[in-house]
């Protein structure tokens, strides 16, 4: 145990090696889905719950490649919903069900360092009753979106809606497709990754592709057009490891644009892009009451729109 670190009460320790140079401390630890936020990383560092190489440094300090941070999170505390005044833009509603459309940067459900200003506080402030499975902290949620991930999160507003909704993500009956730019260019029309998936070995704050220890893992992806050094697709989920689209992308050497986890950031220097691109575009599903076909889409956003159109002009 470092000096220092030893007198330190926590309930989690992450740990990372850095790949990518010329980025600063607290936004490196801001793209772990653990840290919702470059404020909260702040308070980490400044608590000296964070070191490089074995060693405290400020916010401002851009760690080397191979490098490796890590950092010891404090413990939870009793949770309590509180309402968040946040517009979110719902796509669909009825009694059973909501879906809504979630903005980059926005976290799903209260964690570390953000216990009231989430999607889910934000839908209690709307004065929506969600399902009490999963609750206090995952009221209705049966998928989840990465923080830095934008478009389409459902969420269960009955307990009969949820368990079913559950077990139909579970057996692969709803189709959930992502918009998405990856690193390099890819020249076949369509491809699929199937690689198994699980927590890095040493690096915890990052999934891979693990043939012995990994989960079966499947995802379809389609090219819509090649730029100049960047490929943009649709990618279809078969199944939902946490962080799929970016590790399987990033096993065969085409990581996400943006992507400060998987080596995206270096190859995306040159774009105006400011997070990663990934979108989850379309939802298709019947619905679990009522049976009906229900098809819902969510465009680009504006910032992700502005990339594709600084490719186009190139």
């Amino acid at each position: 145990m470092y000096k220092g670190a030893e007198d330190l009460e926590y309930s989690e320790r992450l740990e990372f090696r850095v790949t990518d140079e010329g980025i600063r401390l607290d936004v490196i630890l801001s793209s772990f889905e653990e840290i919702p936020s470059r404020s909260f990383a702040e308070k980490l560092i400044l608590e000296k719950r964070v070191f490089v190489n074995g060693k405290l440094k400020s916010k401002s300090y851009k760690p080397k490649p191979g490098e490796t941070i890590e950092v010891f999170l404090p413990k939870e505390k009793e949770i309590e919903l509180i309402p968040y005044d946040f517009p979110l833009r719902v796509v669909y509603e009825d009694e059973h069900l909501i879906v809504v459309a979630k903005p980059s940067g926005l976290v799903v459900h209260p964690a570390y360092g953000h216990y009231s200003d989430t999607l889910v506080n934000a839908l209690v402030g709307m004065g929506i009753r969600l399902s009490s499975i999963g609750a206090p902290l995952r009221p209705g949620i049966v998928h989840r979106l990465d923080k830095d991930t934008s478009g389409l999160i459902m969420l269960a507003k009955t307990e009969e809606a949820h368990i079913k909704l559950a077990q139909m993500i579970k057996s692969r009956e709803i189709k959930r497709v992502y918009l998405t730019l990856a690193c390099g260019n890819i020249y076949r029309s369509k491809f699929s990754v199937e690689a198994p998936i699980t927590r890095h070995r040493q690096e915890l704050v990052k999934m891979t592709v693990d043939f012995e220890r990994g989960k079966y893992a499947l995802t379809h992806f389609d090219v819509l057009k090649n730029y100049n050094n960047f490929t943009f697709m649709k990618a279809t989920l078969s199944t939902g490891r946490t962080h799929q689209i970016r590790v399987h992308l990033s096993s065969i050497g085409h990581p996400v644009a943006g992507d400060p986890i998987y080596g995206g950031l270096k190859c995306s220097k040159s774009l105006p892009l400011k997070r990663l691109f990934l979108h989850a575009y379309q939802l298709e599903f019947s619905h679990p009451i009522t049976g009906a076909h229900l098809s819902l889409e969510d465009p680009l956003p504006a910032e992700l729109e502005e990339v594709i159109r600084f490719l186009e002009s190139q």
